[in-house]
């Protein structure tokens, strides 16, 4: 399965994120955080429910998660500041921003847009599916 938007695609299946065709460094609970966003898109993920999902119940630290949120935001050109894809709902937990170009492929639910306007603040769109 692969999602994409902009000049980003997330691929399940080699656990990579790219960035204008090139791999961007993430660490593998970083990458477990925002897949698990990214299929969560449209609802805000609780903070206790990221910790349950993506940890498996295991006791780890507020550091820890905050951290793995920062890296995720890092590899899809975020910050902390700048939440155009991973916001965070203030007492809540964080939301997957779902764009307007974000497709999905390799499930037959959705196709890779021809084409999309790039988005102010957003790296310049290339065309979907990269590679």
């Amino acid at each position: 399965m692969r999602y994409g938007w902009g000049s980003y695609e997330v691929n399940l299946s080699t656990r990579q994120v790219l960035a204008d065709a090139e791999v961007v460094h993430i660490e593998p609970k970083a990458f477990d955080v925002l897949q698990y966003l990214i299929e969560n898109r449209g609802r805000v993920v609780r903070k206790n429910d990221l910790l349950d999902d993506v940890w498996d119940s295991r006791f780890v630290s507020e550091s820890a998660r905050t951290t793995a949120i920062k890296s995720a935001r890092r590899a899809v050109g975020d910050s902390g500041t700048t939440q155009h894809t991973i916001r965070t709902a203030h007492g809540a937990g964080y939301q997957f921003v779902e764009p307007d170009d974000f497709a999905v492929s390799g499930d037959g639910t959705a196709t890779p847009p021809a084409h999309a306007d790039p988005r102010p603040g957003r790296p310049h769109h290339v065309p979907w599916p990269v590679g």
